[in-house]
């Protein structure tokens, strides 16, 4: 047994009743839904990589996403509990829509954000942290990856003649265009990292996968399909693994299959990646590196409001109003760009790279393919929230995320600058 790593797991229920709070309000829609009680908990979840030769932290909340505010408050609070500095955390909203609001998007404004559950989160994430720092103990790690298809679809489709339309909202009325099939690739790679004790069972699963987890809806709390996994994974172990989820590119991937579906798939996946012989050790180092970018946003002068009038002919009732809101959200503010955190880690030979926005597909896959680690996993919506980050041709085309709003302002050179420093950012870790 290799002595030299170290690794911690803790998680903590962050349902607003359990913390005592009102149910509340869901988000993840153009409209707030009023919630009618739990189907299964919010968890935040956190594993500790800690060796001689570096050390670094995943924390996962199960929330639609995670303010800056939130974010910093929390690393500063747990930098004080523990010797990890807010640099070696990477603290990531797995998306469900199935819960509260933490950030001004969609509905937030009206008294549908708790503030007093906001301003609980910093200290019980920071706390669970701790948790996960103190309970560390020696373990050997691995990595693996496979294919999963099923219930994993690109959500916007091409139209004859020009023009892109999101899959949900093209079957609401009849195409006025020709269908040319999907606009783009999708991601269909798991990977994970394992960690095993000194007996060889196993500790943790940390897995990226690319898919939005959103396919659980209704109106009642839920971390969606993650909560699935863990469950099933658990019970086909027979042991209380800790199932820590890092969303990949999975901006414009949507999932066709219900949550528990999508669950038990991914469960027996990660099973079997952990039965399987041709696992691949991991050694240090363990590196973090942590930097802050500013990039344009989206000239409000040239709204693209006939893209926004686009999108919502093929909408559903409200949206208008809904969208007409959120640009207008943005005039009163009147920023021309904005600065957040990119980050990039480094687990051995593998890599990961966040970006704090919800990132198109395709620049996930761009990321794999120029990094220098032979395994190379994106990580969207960490660190903070900027929205979509989408494609020149997405902009172009049309379609829902092309909608100038608070959760999509950022411009494609904007995103692709963050992209492009992460592979800068991982290229020196890799050097290094």
């Amino acid at each position: 047994m290799d002595n030299s790593i170290r690794v911690g797991t803790a998680e903590v229920d962050i349902t607003p009743p359990h913390l005592g709070f009102d149910v509340g309000w869901l988000a993840g829609g153009h409209l707030p839904r009023k919630a009618q009680g739990v189907r299964d908990p919010l968890l935040c979840k956190a594993i500790v990589f800690d060796s001689d030769r570096g050390r670094c932290a995943f924390v996962v909340c199960d929330l639609l996403v995670l303010a800056a505010k939130t974010v910093d408050e929390s690393l500063r609070r747990a930098a004080a509990k523990t010797p990890l500095k807010p640099d070696e955390i990477m603290l990531v909203a797995t998306h469900t829509h199935s819960g509260p609001y933490t950030a001004p998007v969609f509905g937030a404004d009206d008294g549908h954000t708790d503030e007093r559950y906001v301003a609980a989160l910093p200290e019980r994430i920071a706390q669970n942290i701790e948790a996960a720092w103190n309970g560390r103990r020696p373990a050997r790690l691995s990595h693996a990856s496979a294919c999963v298809t099923r219930g994993v679809h690109y959500r916007r489709v091409r139209l004859k003649g020009g023009g892109q339309i999101n899959t949900w909202l093209a079957g609401r009325k009849p195409l006025k265009a020709q269908m040319l099939g999907a606009a783009g690739p999708a991601d269909y790679e798991l990977g994970a990292i394992f960690a095993e004790d000194d007996a060889g069972k196993p500790m943790a699963a940390l897995y990226d996968f690319t898919l939005h987890a959103n396919a659980r809806g209704g109106v009642q709390h839920s971390a969606d399909y993650p909560a699935v996994v863990q469950a099933c994974l658990r019970e086909k172990l027979g042991s209380p693994i800790a199932s820590v989820f890092l969303p990949g590119a999975c901006g414009n991937i949507n999932p066709t299959a219900s949550p528990d579906d999508i669950g038990r798939i991914l469960a027996d996946s990660l099973a079997g990646m952990l039965a399987s012989p041709e696992r691949r050790p991991l050694k240090p180092p363990i590196a973090s590196r942590k930097t802050p970018i500013t990039v344009p946003l989206r000239d409000l002068a040239n709204a693209h409001k006939e893209y926004r009038r686009t999108c919502v002919e093929w909408g559903h009732g409200g949206s208008t109003e809904v969208y007409e809101r959120e640009y207008n959200f943005l005039v009163a503010e009147g920023a021309k760009d904005l600065t957040t955190p990119l980050q990039a880690v480094r687990i051995g030979d593998v890599g990961f790279g966040s970006v704090p926005g919800e990132l198109f597909v395709e620049y996930g896959l761009k990321l794999k393919e120029r990094s220098p680690f032979p395994f190379t996993y994106a990580v969207e919506l960490a660190n903070d929230y900027v929205g979509y980050l989408i494609t020149q041709e997405a902009y172009e085309q049309g379609g829902y995320e092309a909608c100038t709003l608070r959760s999509s302002k950022v411009t494609p050179a904007g995103a692709r600058q963050m992209v492009d420093k992460v592979l800068e950012m991982l290229t020196g870790l890799w050097a290094s």
